[in-house]
């Protein structure tokens, strides 16, 4: 962040890529050396729904959004979103048996 202006991301793949890799080491190398430039972080907002998150996660093959509402608001990992999903598969199984069983 510069401000509220997002920079760039930095993820452990990003650390495994550009550090490890390349044999830099944790101490001497800057965040902005090994970061992906915000140019090419792709975002999301508040609205977005979990199924448009993963559709993007999946095309572009990311694993974290920076959510976006007048500066970065947070972060959403894949492990959010397929547990966002699993809850909501969950929720609608449950409302659909209580509809067979006539408990609704």
């Amino acid at each position: 962040m510069e401000g509220e202006k997002l920079r760039g991301i930095v993820t452990e793949r990003d650390y495994c890529w550009k550090v490890e890799l390349e044999n830099l080491t944790a101490k001497t190398t800057l965040v902005r050396e090994i970061m992906t430039p915000a140019d090419k972080v792709f975002t999301v907002t508040p609205f977005t729904t979990l199924e448009e998150c993963m559709a993007l996660m999946d095309s572009h093959r990311i694993r974290h959004l920076p959510v976006i509402k007048n500066g970065v608001v947070g972060i959403v990992s894949i492990r959010d979103v397929v547990r966002g999903i699993v809850e909501y598969q969950v929720f609608l199984l449950q409302q659909f048996q209580g509809y067979i069983s006539g408990r609704t």
